[in-house]
């Protein structure tokens, strides 16, 4: 899924609709930029020591470091939405 999300945000920068300037494109780079970030430096080393051993730390940490993916991928569903409604502006 992740690749999928990589793939179609390229697309949206490379063909992106009218009106939609490269602040609105970029945006969407950055915010799957700190989703992947966020997965490799702090989630899968968590999940790492969680399959070995139960430590309480490492679960706060993995929680509270998953809002940081939460509110990009948010963010990035919101960015979506309006690129939907400027290529489909009938629905």
């Amino acid at each position: 899924m992740m690749l999928t999300e990589a793939a179609t945000t390229v697309a949206i920068d490379y063909w992106p609709p009218p009106g939609m300037g490269p602040a609105f494109t970029w945006s969407g780079v950055g915010l799957l930029f700190v989703v992947w970030i966020s997965t490799a430096l702090l989630q899968v080393p968590r999940h790492h020591v969680l399959a070995s051993r139960f430590s309480a730390r490492h679960i706060r940490g993995l929680v509270i470091s998953n809002w940081f993916r939460t509110i990009a991928w948010t963010s990035r569903g919101i960015l979506l939405l309006i690129y939907l409604f400027q290529v489909f502006p009938d629905i």
